[in-house]
């Protein structure tokens, strides 16, 4: 495959939408989009009826495990990580040779976190914004105008 130009990612921790254009200034071109159906849930949804039981080592105390991170987050993490594989294999096949992405604040860390090295270098420009449920030419216009 050929390379390309420029992809733009909009994202928030339930959905992302892929637009690919020729450079700054250009229109951009809806390619896909990919959704997180967890992350629309309730907390409710996401959780078990009860915290799990831990017992000690030593001594017959028992108390109840917290979860690490609440289920929200858990959600947000993978799909950033599922996004950020879905972005490397597309620049491994060279469907783009620049990224700009524009996500939720929150979701634009773990999302920077999660892209390798390769991917990351790509990264043309970010801004900390959800701009998932505007239209193209509004998007446009909220991205930085120097990429």
């Amino acid at each position: 495959m050929t390379e390309k130009g420029t992809w733009v990612v909009v994202a928030d921790a339930a959905r992302a939408r892929i637009f690919e254009t020729a450079g700054p200034g250009g229109r951009l071109e809806e390619r896909e989009a990919l959704a997180h159906e967890p992350a629309r849930r309730h907390i409710g949804e996401l959780v078990t009826d009860a915290p799990g039981e831990v017992f000690d080592r030593a001594g017959h105390g028992r108390h109840d495990a917290e979860p690490e991170v609440d289920p929200k987050t858990h959600e947000a993490l993978r799909f950033a990580r599922r996004l950020a594989e879905h972005l490397a294999e597309a620049r491994r096949a060279g469907a783009y040779r620049k990224l700009v992405i524009a996500a939720a604040p929150r979701f634009l860390g773990m999302l920077r976190e999660a892209l390798d090295e390769e991917t990351r270098a790509a990264v043309a420009a970010e801004t900390p914004k959800d701009l998932t449920g505007l239209d193209p030419a509004e998007i446009r216009r909220a991205l930085p105008e120097w990429w």
